[in-house]
């Protein structure tokens, strides 16, 4: 009885602590960098960016 309960406690925690391991670095990640890059914003051109600016303006005055 104690060997399949320790293996499975094991595995489990190893689960449970890659997540917590995954979103401890993207959170750095997230804490790190600009916004503005994390959002992928450097692959836009001005112009891209304006029309989504007015889009999303228009879409708050008419909701």
């Amino acid at each position: 009885m104690k060997g399949p309960v320790r293996r499975s406690h094991r595995w489990l925690m190893m689960l449970v602590g890659g997540q917590v391991l995954f979103w401890s670095l993207s959170g750095l990640y997230m804490v790190w960098f600009d916004i503005y890059y994390i959002q992928g914003e450097h692959f836009f051109t001005w112009a891209q960016r304006d029309d989504e600016r007015r889009h999303r303006l228009a879409d708050r005055q008419y909701h």
